[in-house]
């Protein structure tokens, strides 16, 4: 029997920024010391390799956010007022997600609201979704469902540490371990919410768009294999500066092949095999994701 997610939302560093944005005398600190500040500088710094110090960091954002106006102050409002008033939806999209995740884990940990930094993150433990972010500005509905996909992050960590960053990837095989590493954990965390986006018929995202035509959803998993053979085929190479460009093309935002196939690749498994063999995968990595997704094409 899978536990109901224990998940507390955190929006005290929202007013912190808020108050930032607002006001240009405020003092940096109370961002540069606030648990959700330090977290993310520490993201951007191991896993993207940032090599400024925090004070920089924070200080560069918050002129890009106070650049935006005050529309841009009335939509963060706005995601809070969604959040705050909405709690149902929040609490009903929490207890869907450890149906995803082994049986055994009992997820539990923070949600924090963030500004400036990604859609959203998990790290240390706890997740993050950037409430400045324009995707929730265009649609507040969208703040349960990405909640969801990054809350699912933390318990795939549980079980599949992120071991790697940007900076570690120096050879063909780094990036093709990457590459498949991350189609599984984001592939998985796509899927989670796909059966509540299809019950509340909020499939308006990029990824679901493509997911839900099957003539496209077959021409963005053809390419996506299509450049994962190729690197294989050239394993042993030197990797290339050009080489770094396939990871755009598998997250950015005109094509996200590895949301849309490890997605693609999640549903055929629970389809022909099972819930419990997908989460099976989990505990048992990438590899065992690729097995069973291929077994499912013979």
């Amino acid at each position: 029997m899978a536990f109901n997610a224990q998940i507390d939302i955190d929006s005290s560093f929202v007013y912190i920024m808020l108050n930032l944005l607002k006001d240009s005398n405020s003092n940096i600190e109370s961002v540069t010391q606030h648990p959700v500040g330090k977290m993310i500088f520490s993201h951007a710094s191991e896993v993207l390799g940032y090599s400024e110090d925090i004070n920089s960091f924070w200080n560069n954002i918050i002129k890009k956010e106070r650049a935006k106006g005050k529309e841009h102050i009335a939509n963060i409002e706005s995601c809070l007022e969604y959040i705050n008033t909405h709690s149902i939806e929040f609490l009903e999209a929490f207890n869907e997600i450890p149906k995803y995740l082994p049986r055994s884990y009992n997820l539990k940990c923070k949600l924090y609201l963030g500004i400036g930094y990604d859609i959203g993150i998990a790290y240390q433990g706890n997740a993050m979704i950037n409430v400045g972010n324009s995707i929730f500005h265009k649609n507040n509905r969208e703040l349960p469902f990405f909640a969801m996909h990054e809350l699912h992050h933390v318990g795939f960590f549980s079980f599949q540490p992120l071991n790697f960053s940007l900076a570690s990837i120096k050879t063909t095989e780094n990036l093709i371990d990457a590459i498949r590493y991350l189609t599984h954990l984001e592939g998985l965390a796509t899927y989670a919410p796909f059966s509540l986006r299809k019950r509340y018929n909020e499939v308006s995202f990029f990824d679901y768009q493509i997911l839900m035509n099957p003539e496209k959803r077959k021409i963005f998993t053809y390419e996506y294999f299509r450049i994962l053979s190729e690197l294989e085929h050239k394993r042993e190479k030197p990797l290339g500066e050009a080489d770094f460009n396939i990871l755009e093309v598998m997250s950015g935002q005109n094509k996200r092949l590895w949301y849309v196939t490890g997605c693609h690749m999640a549903e055929e498994i629970d389809k022909h095999f099972g819930r419990e063999i997908l989460i099976q995968t989990i505990l048992d990595g990438p590899e065992s994701f690729f097995k069973y997704y291929f077994k499912t094409t013979l």
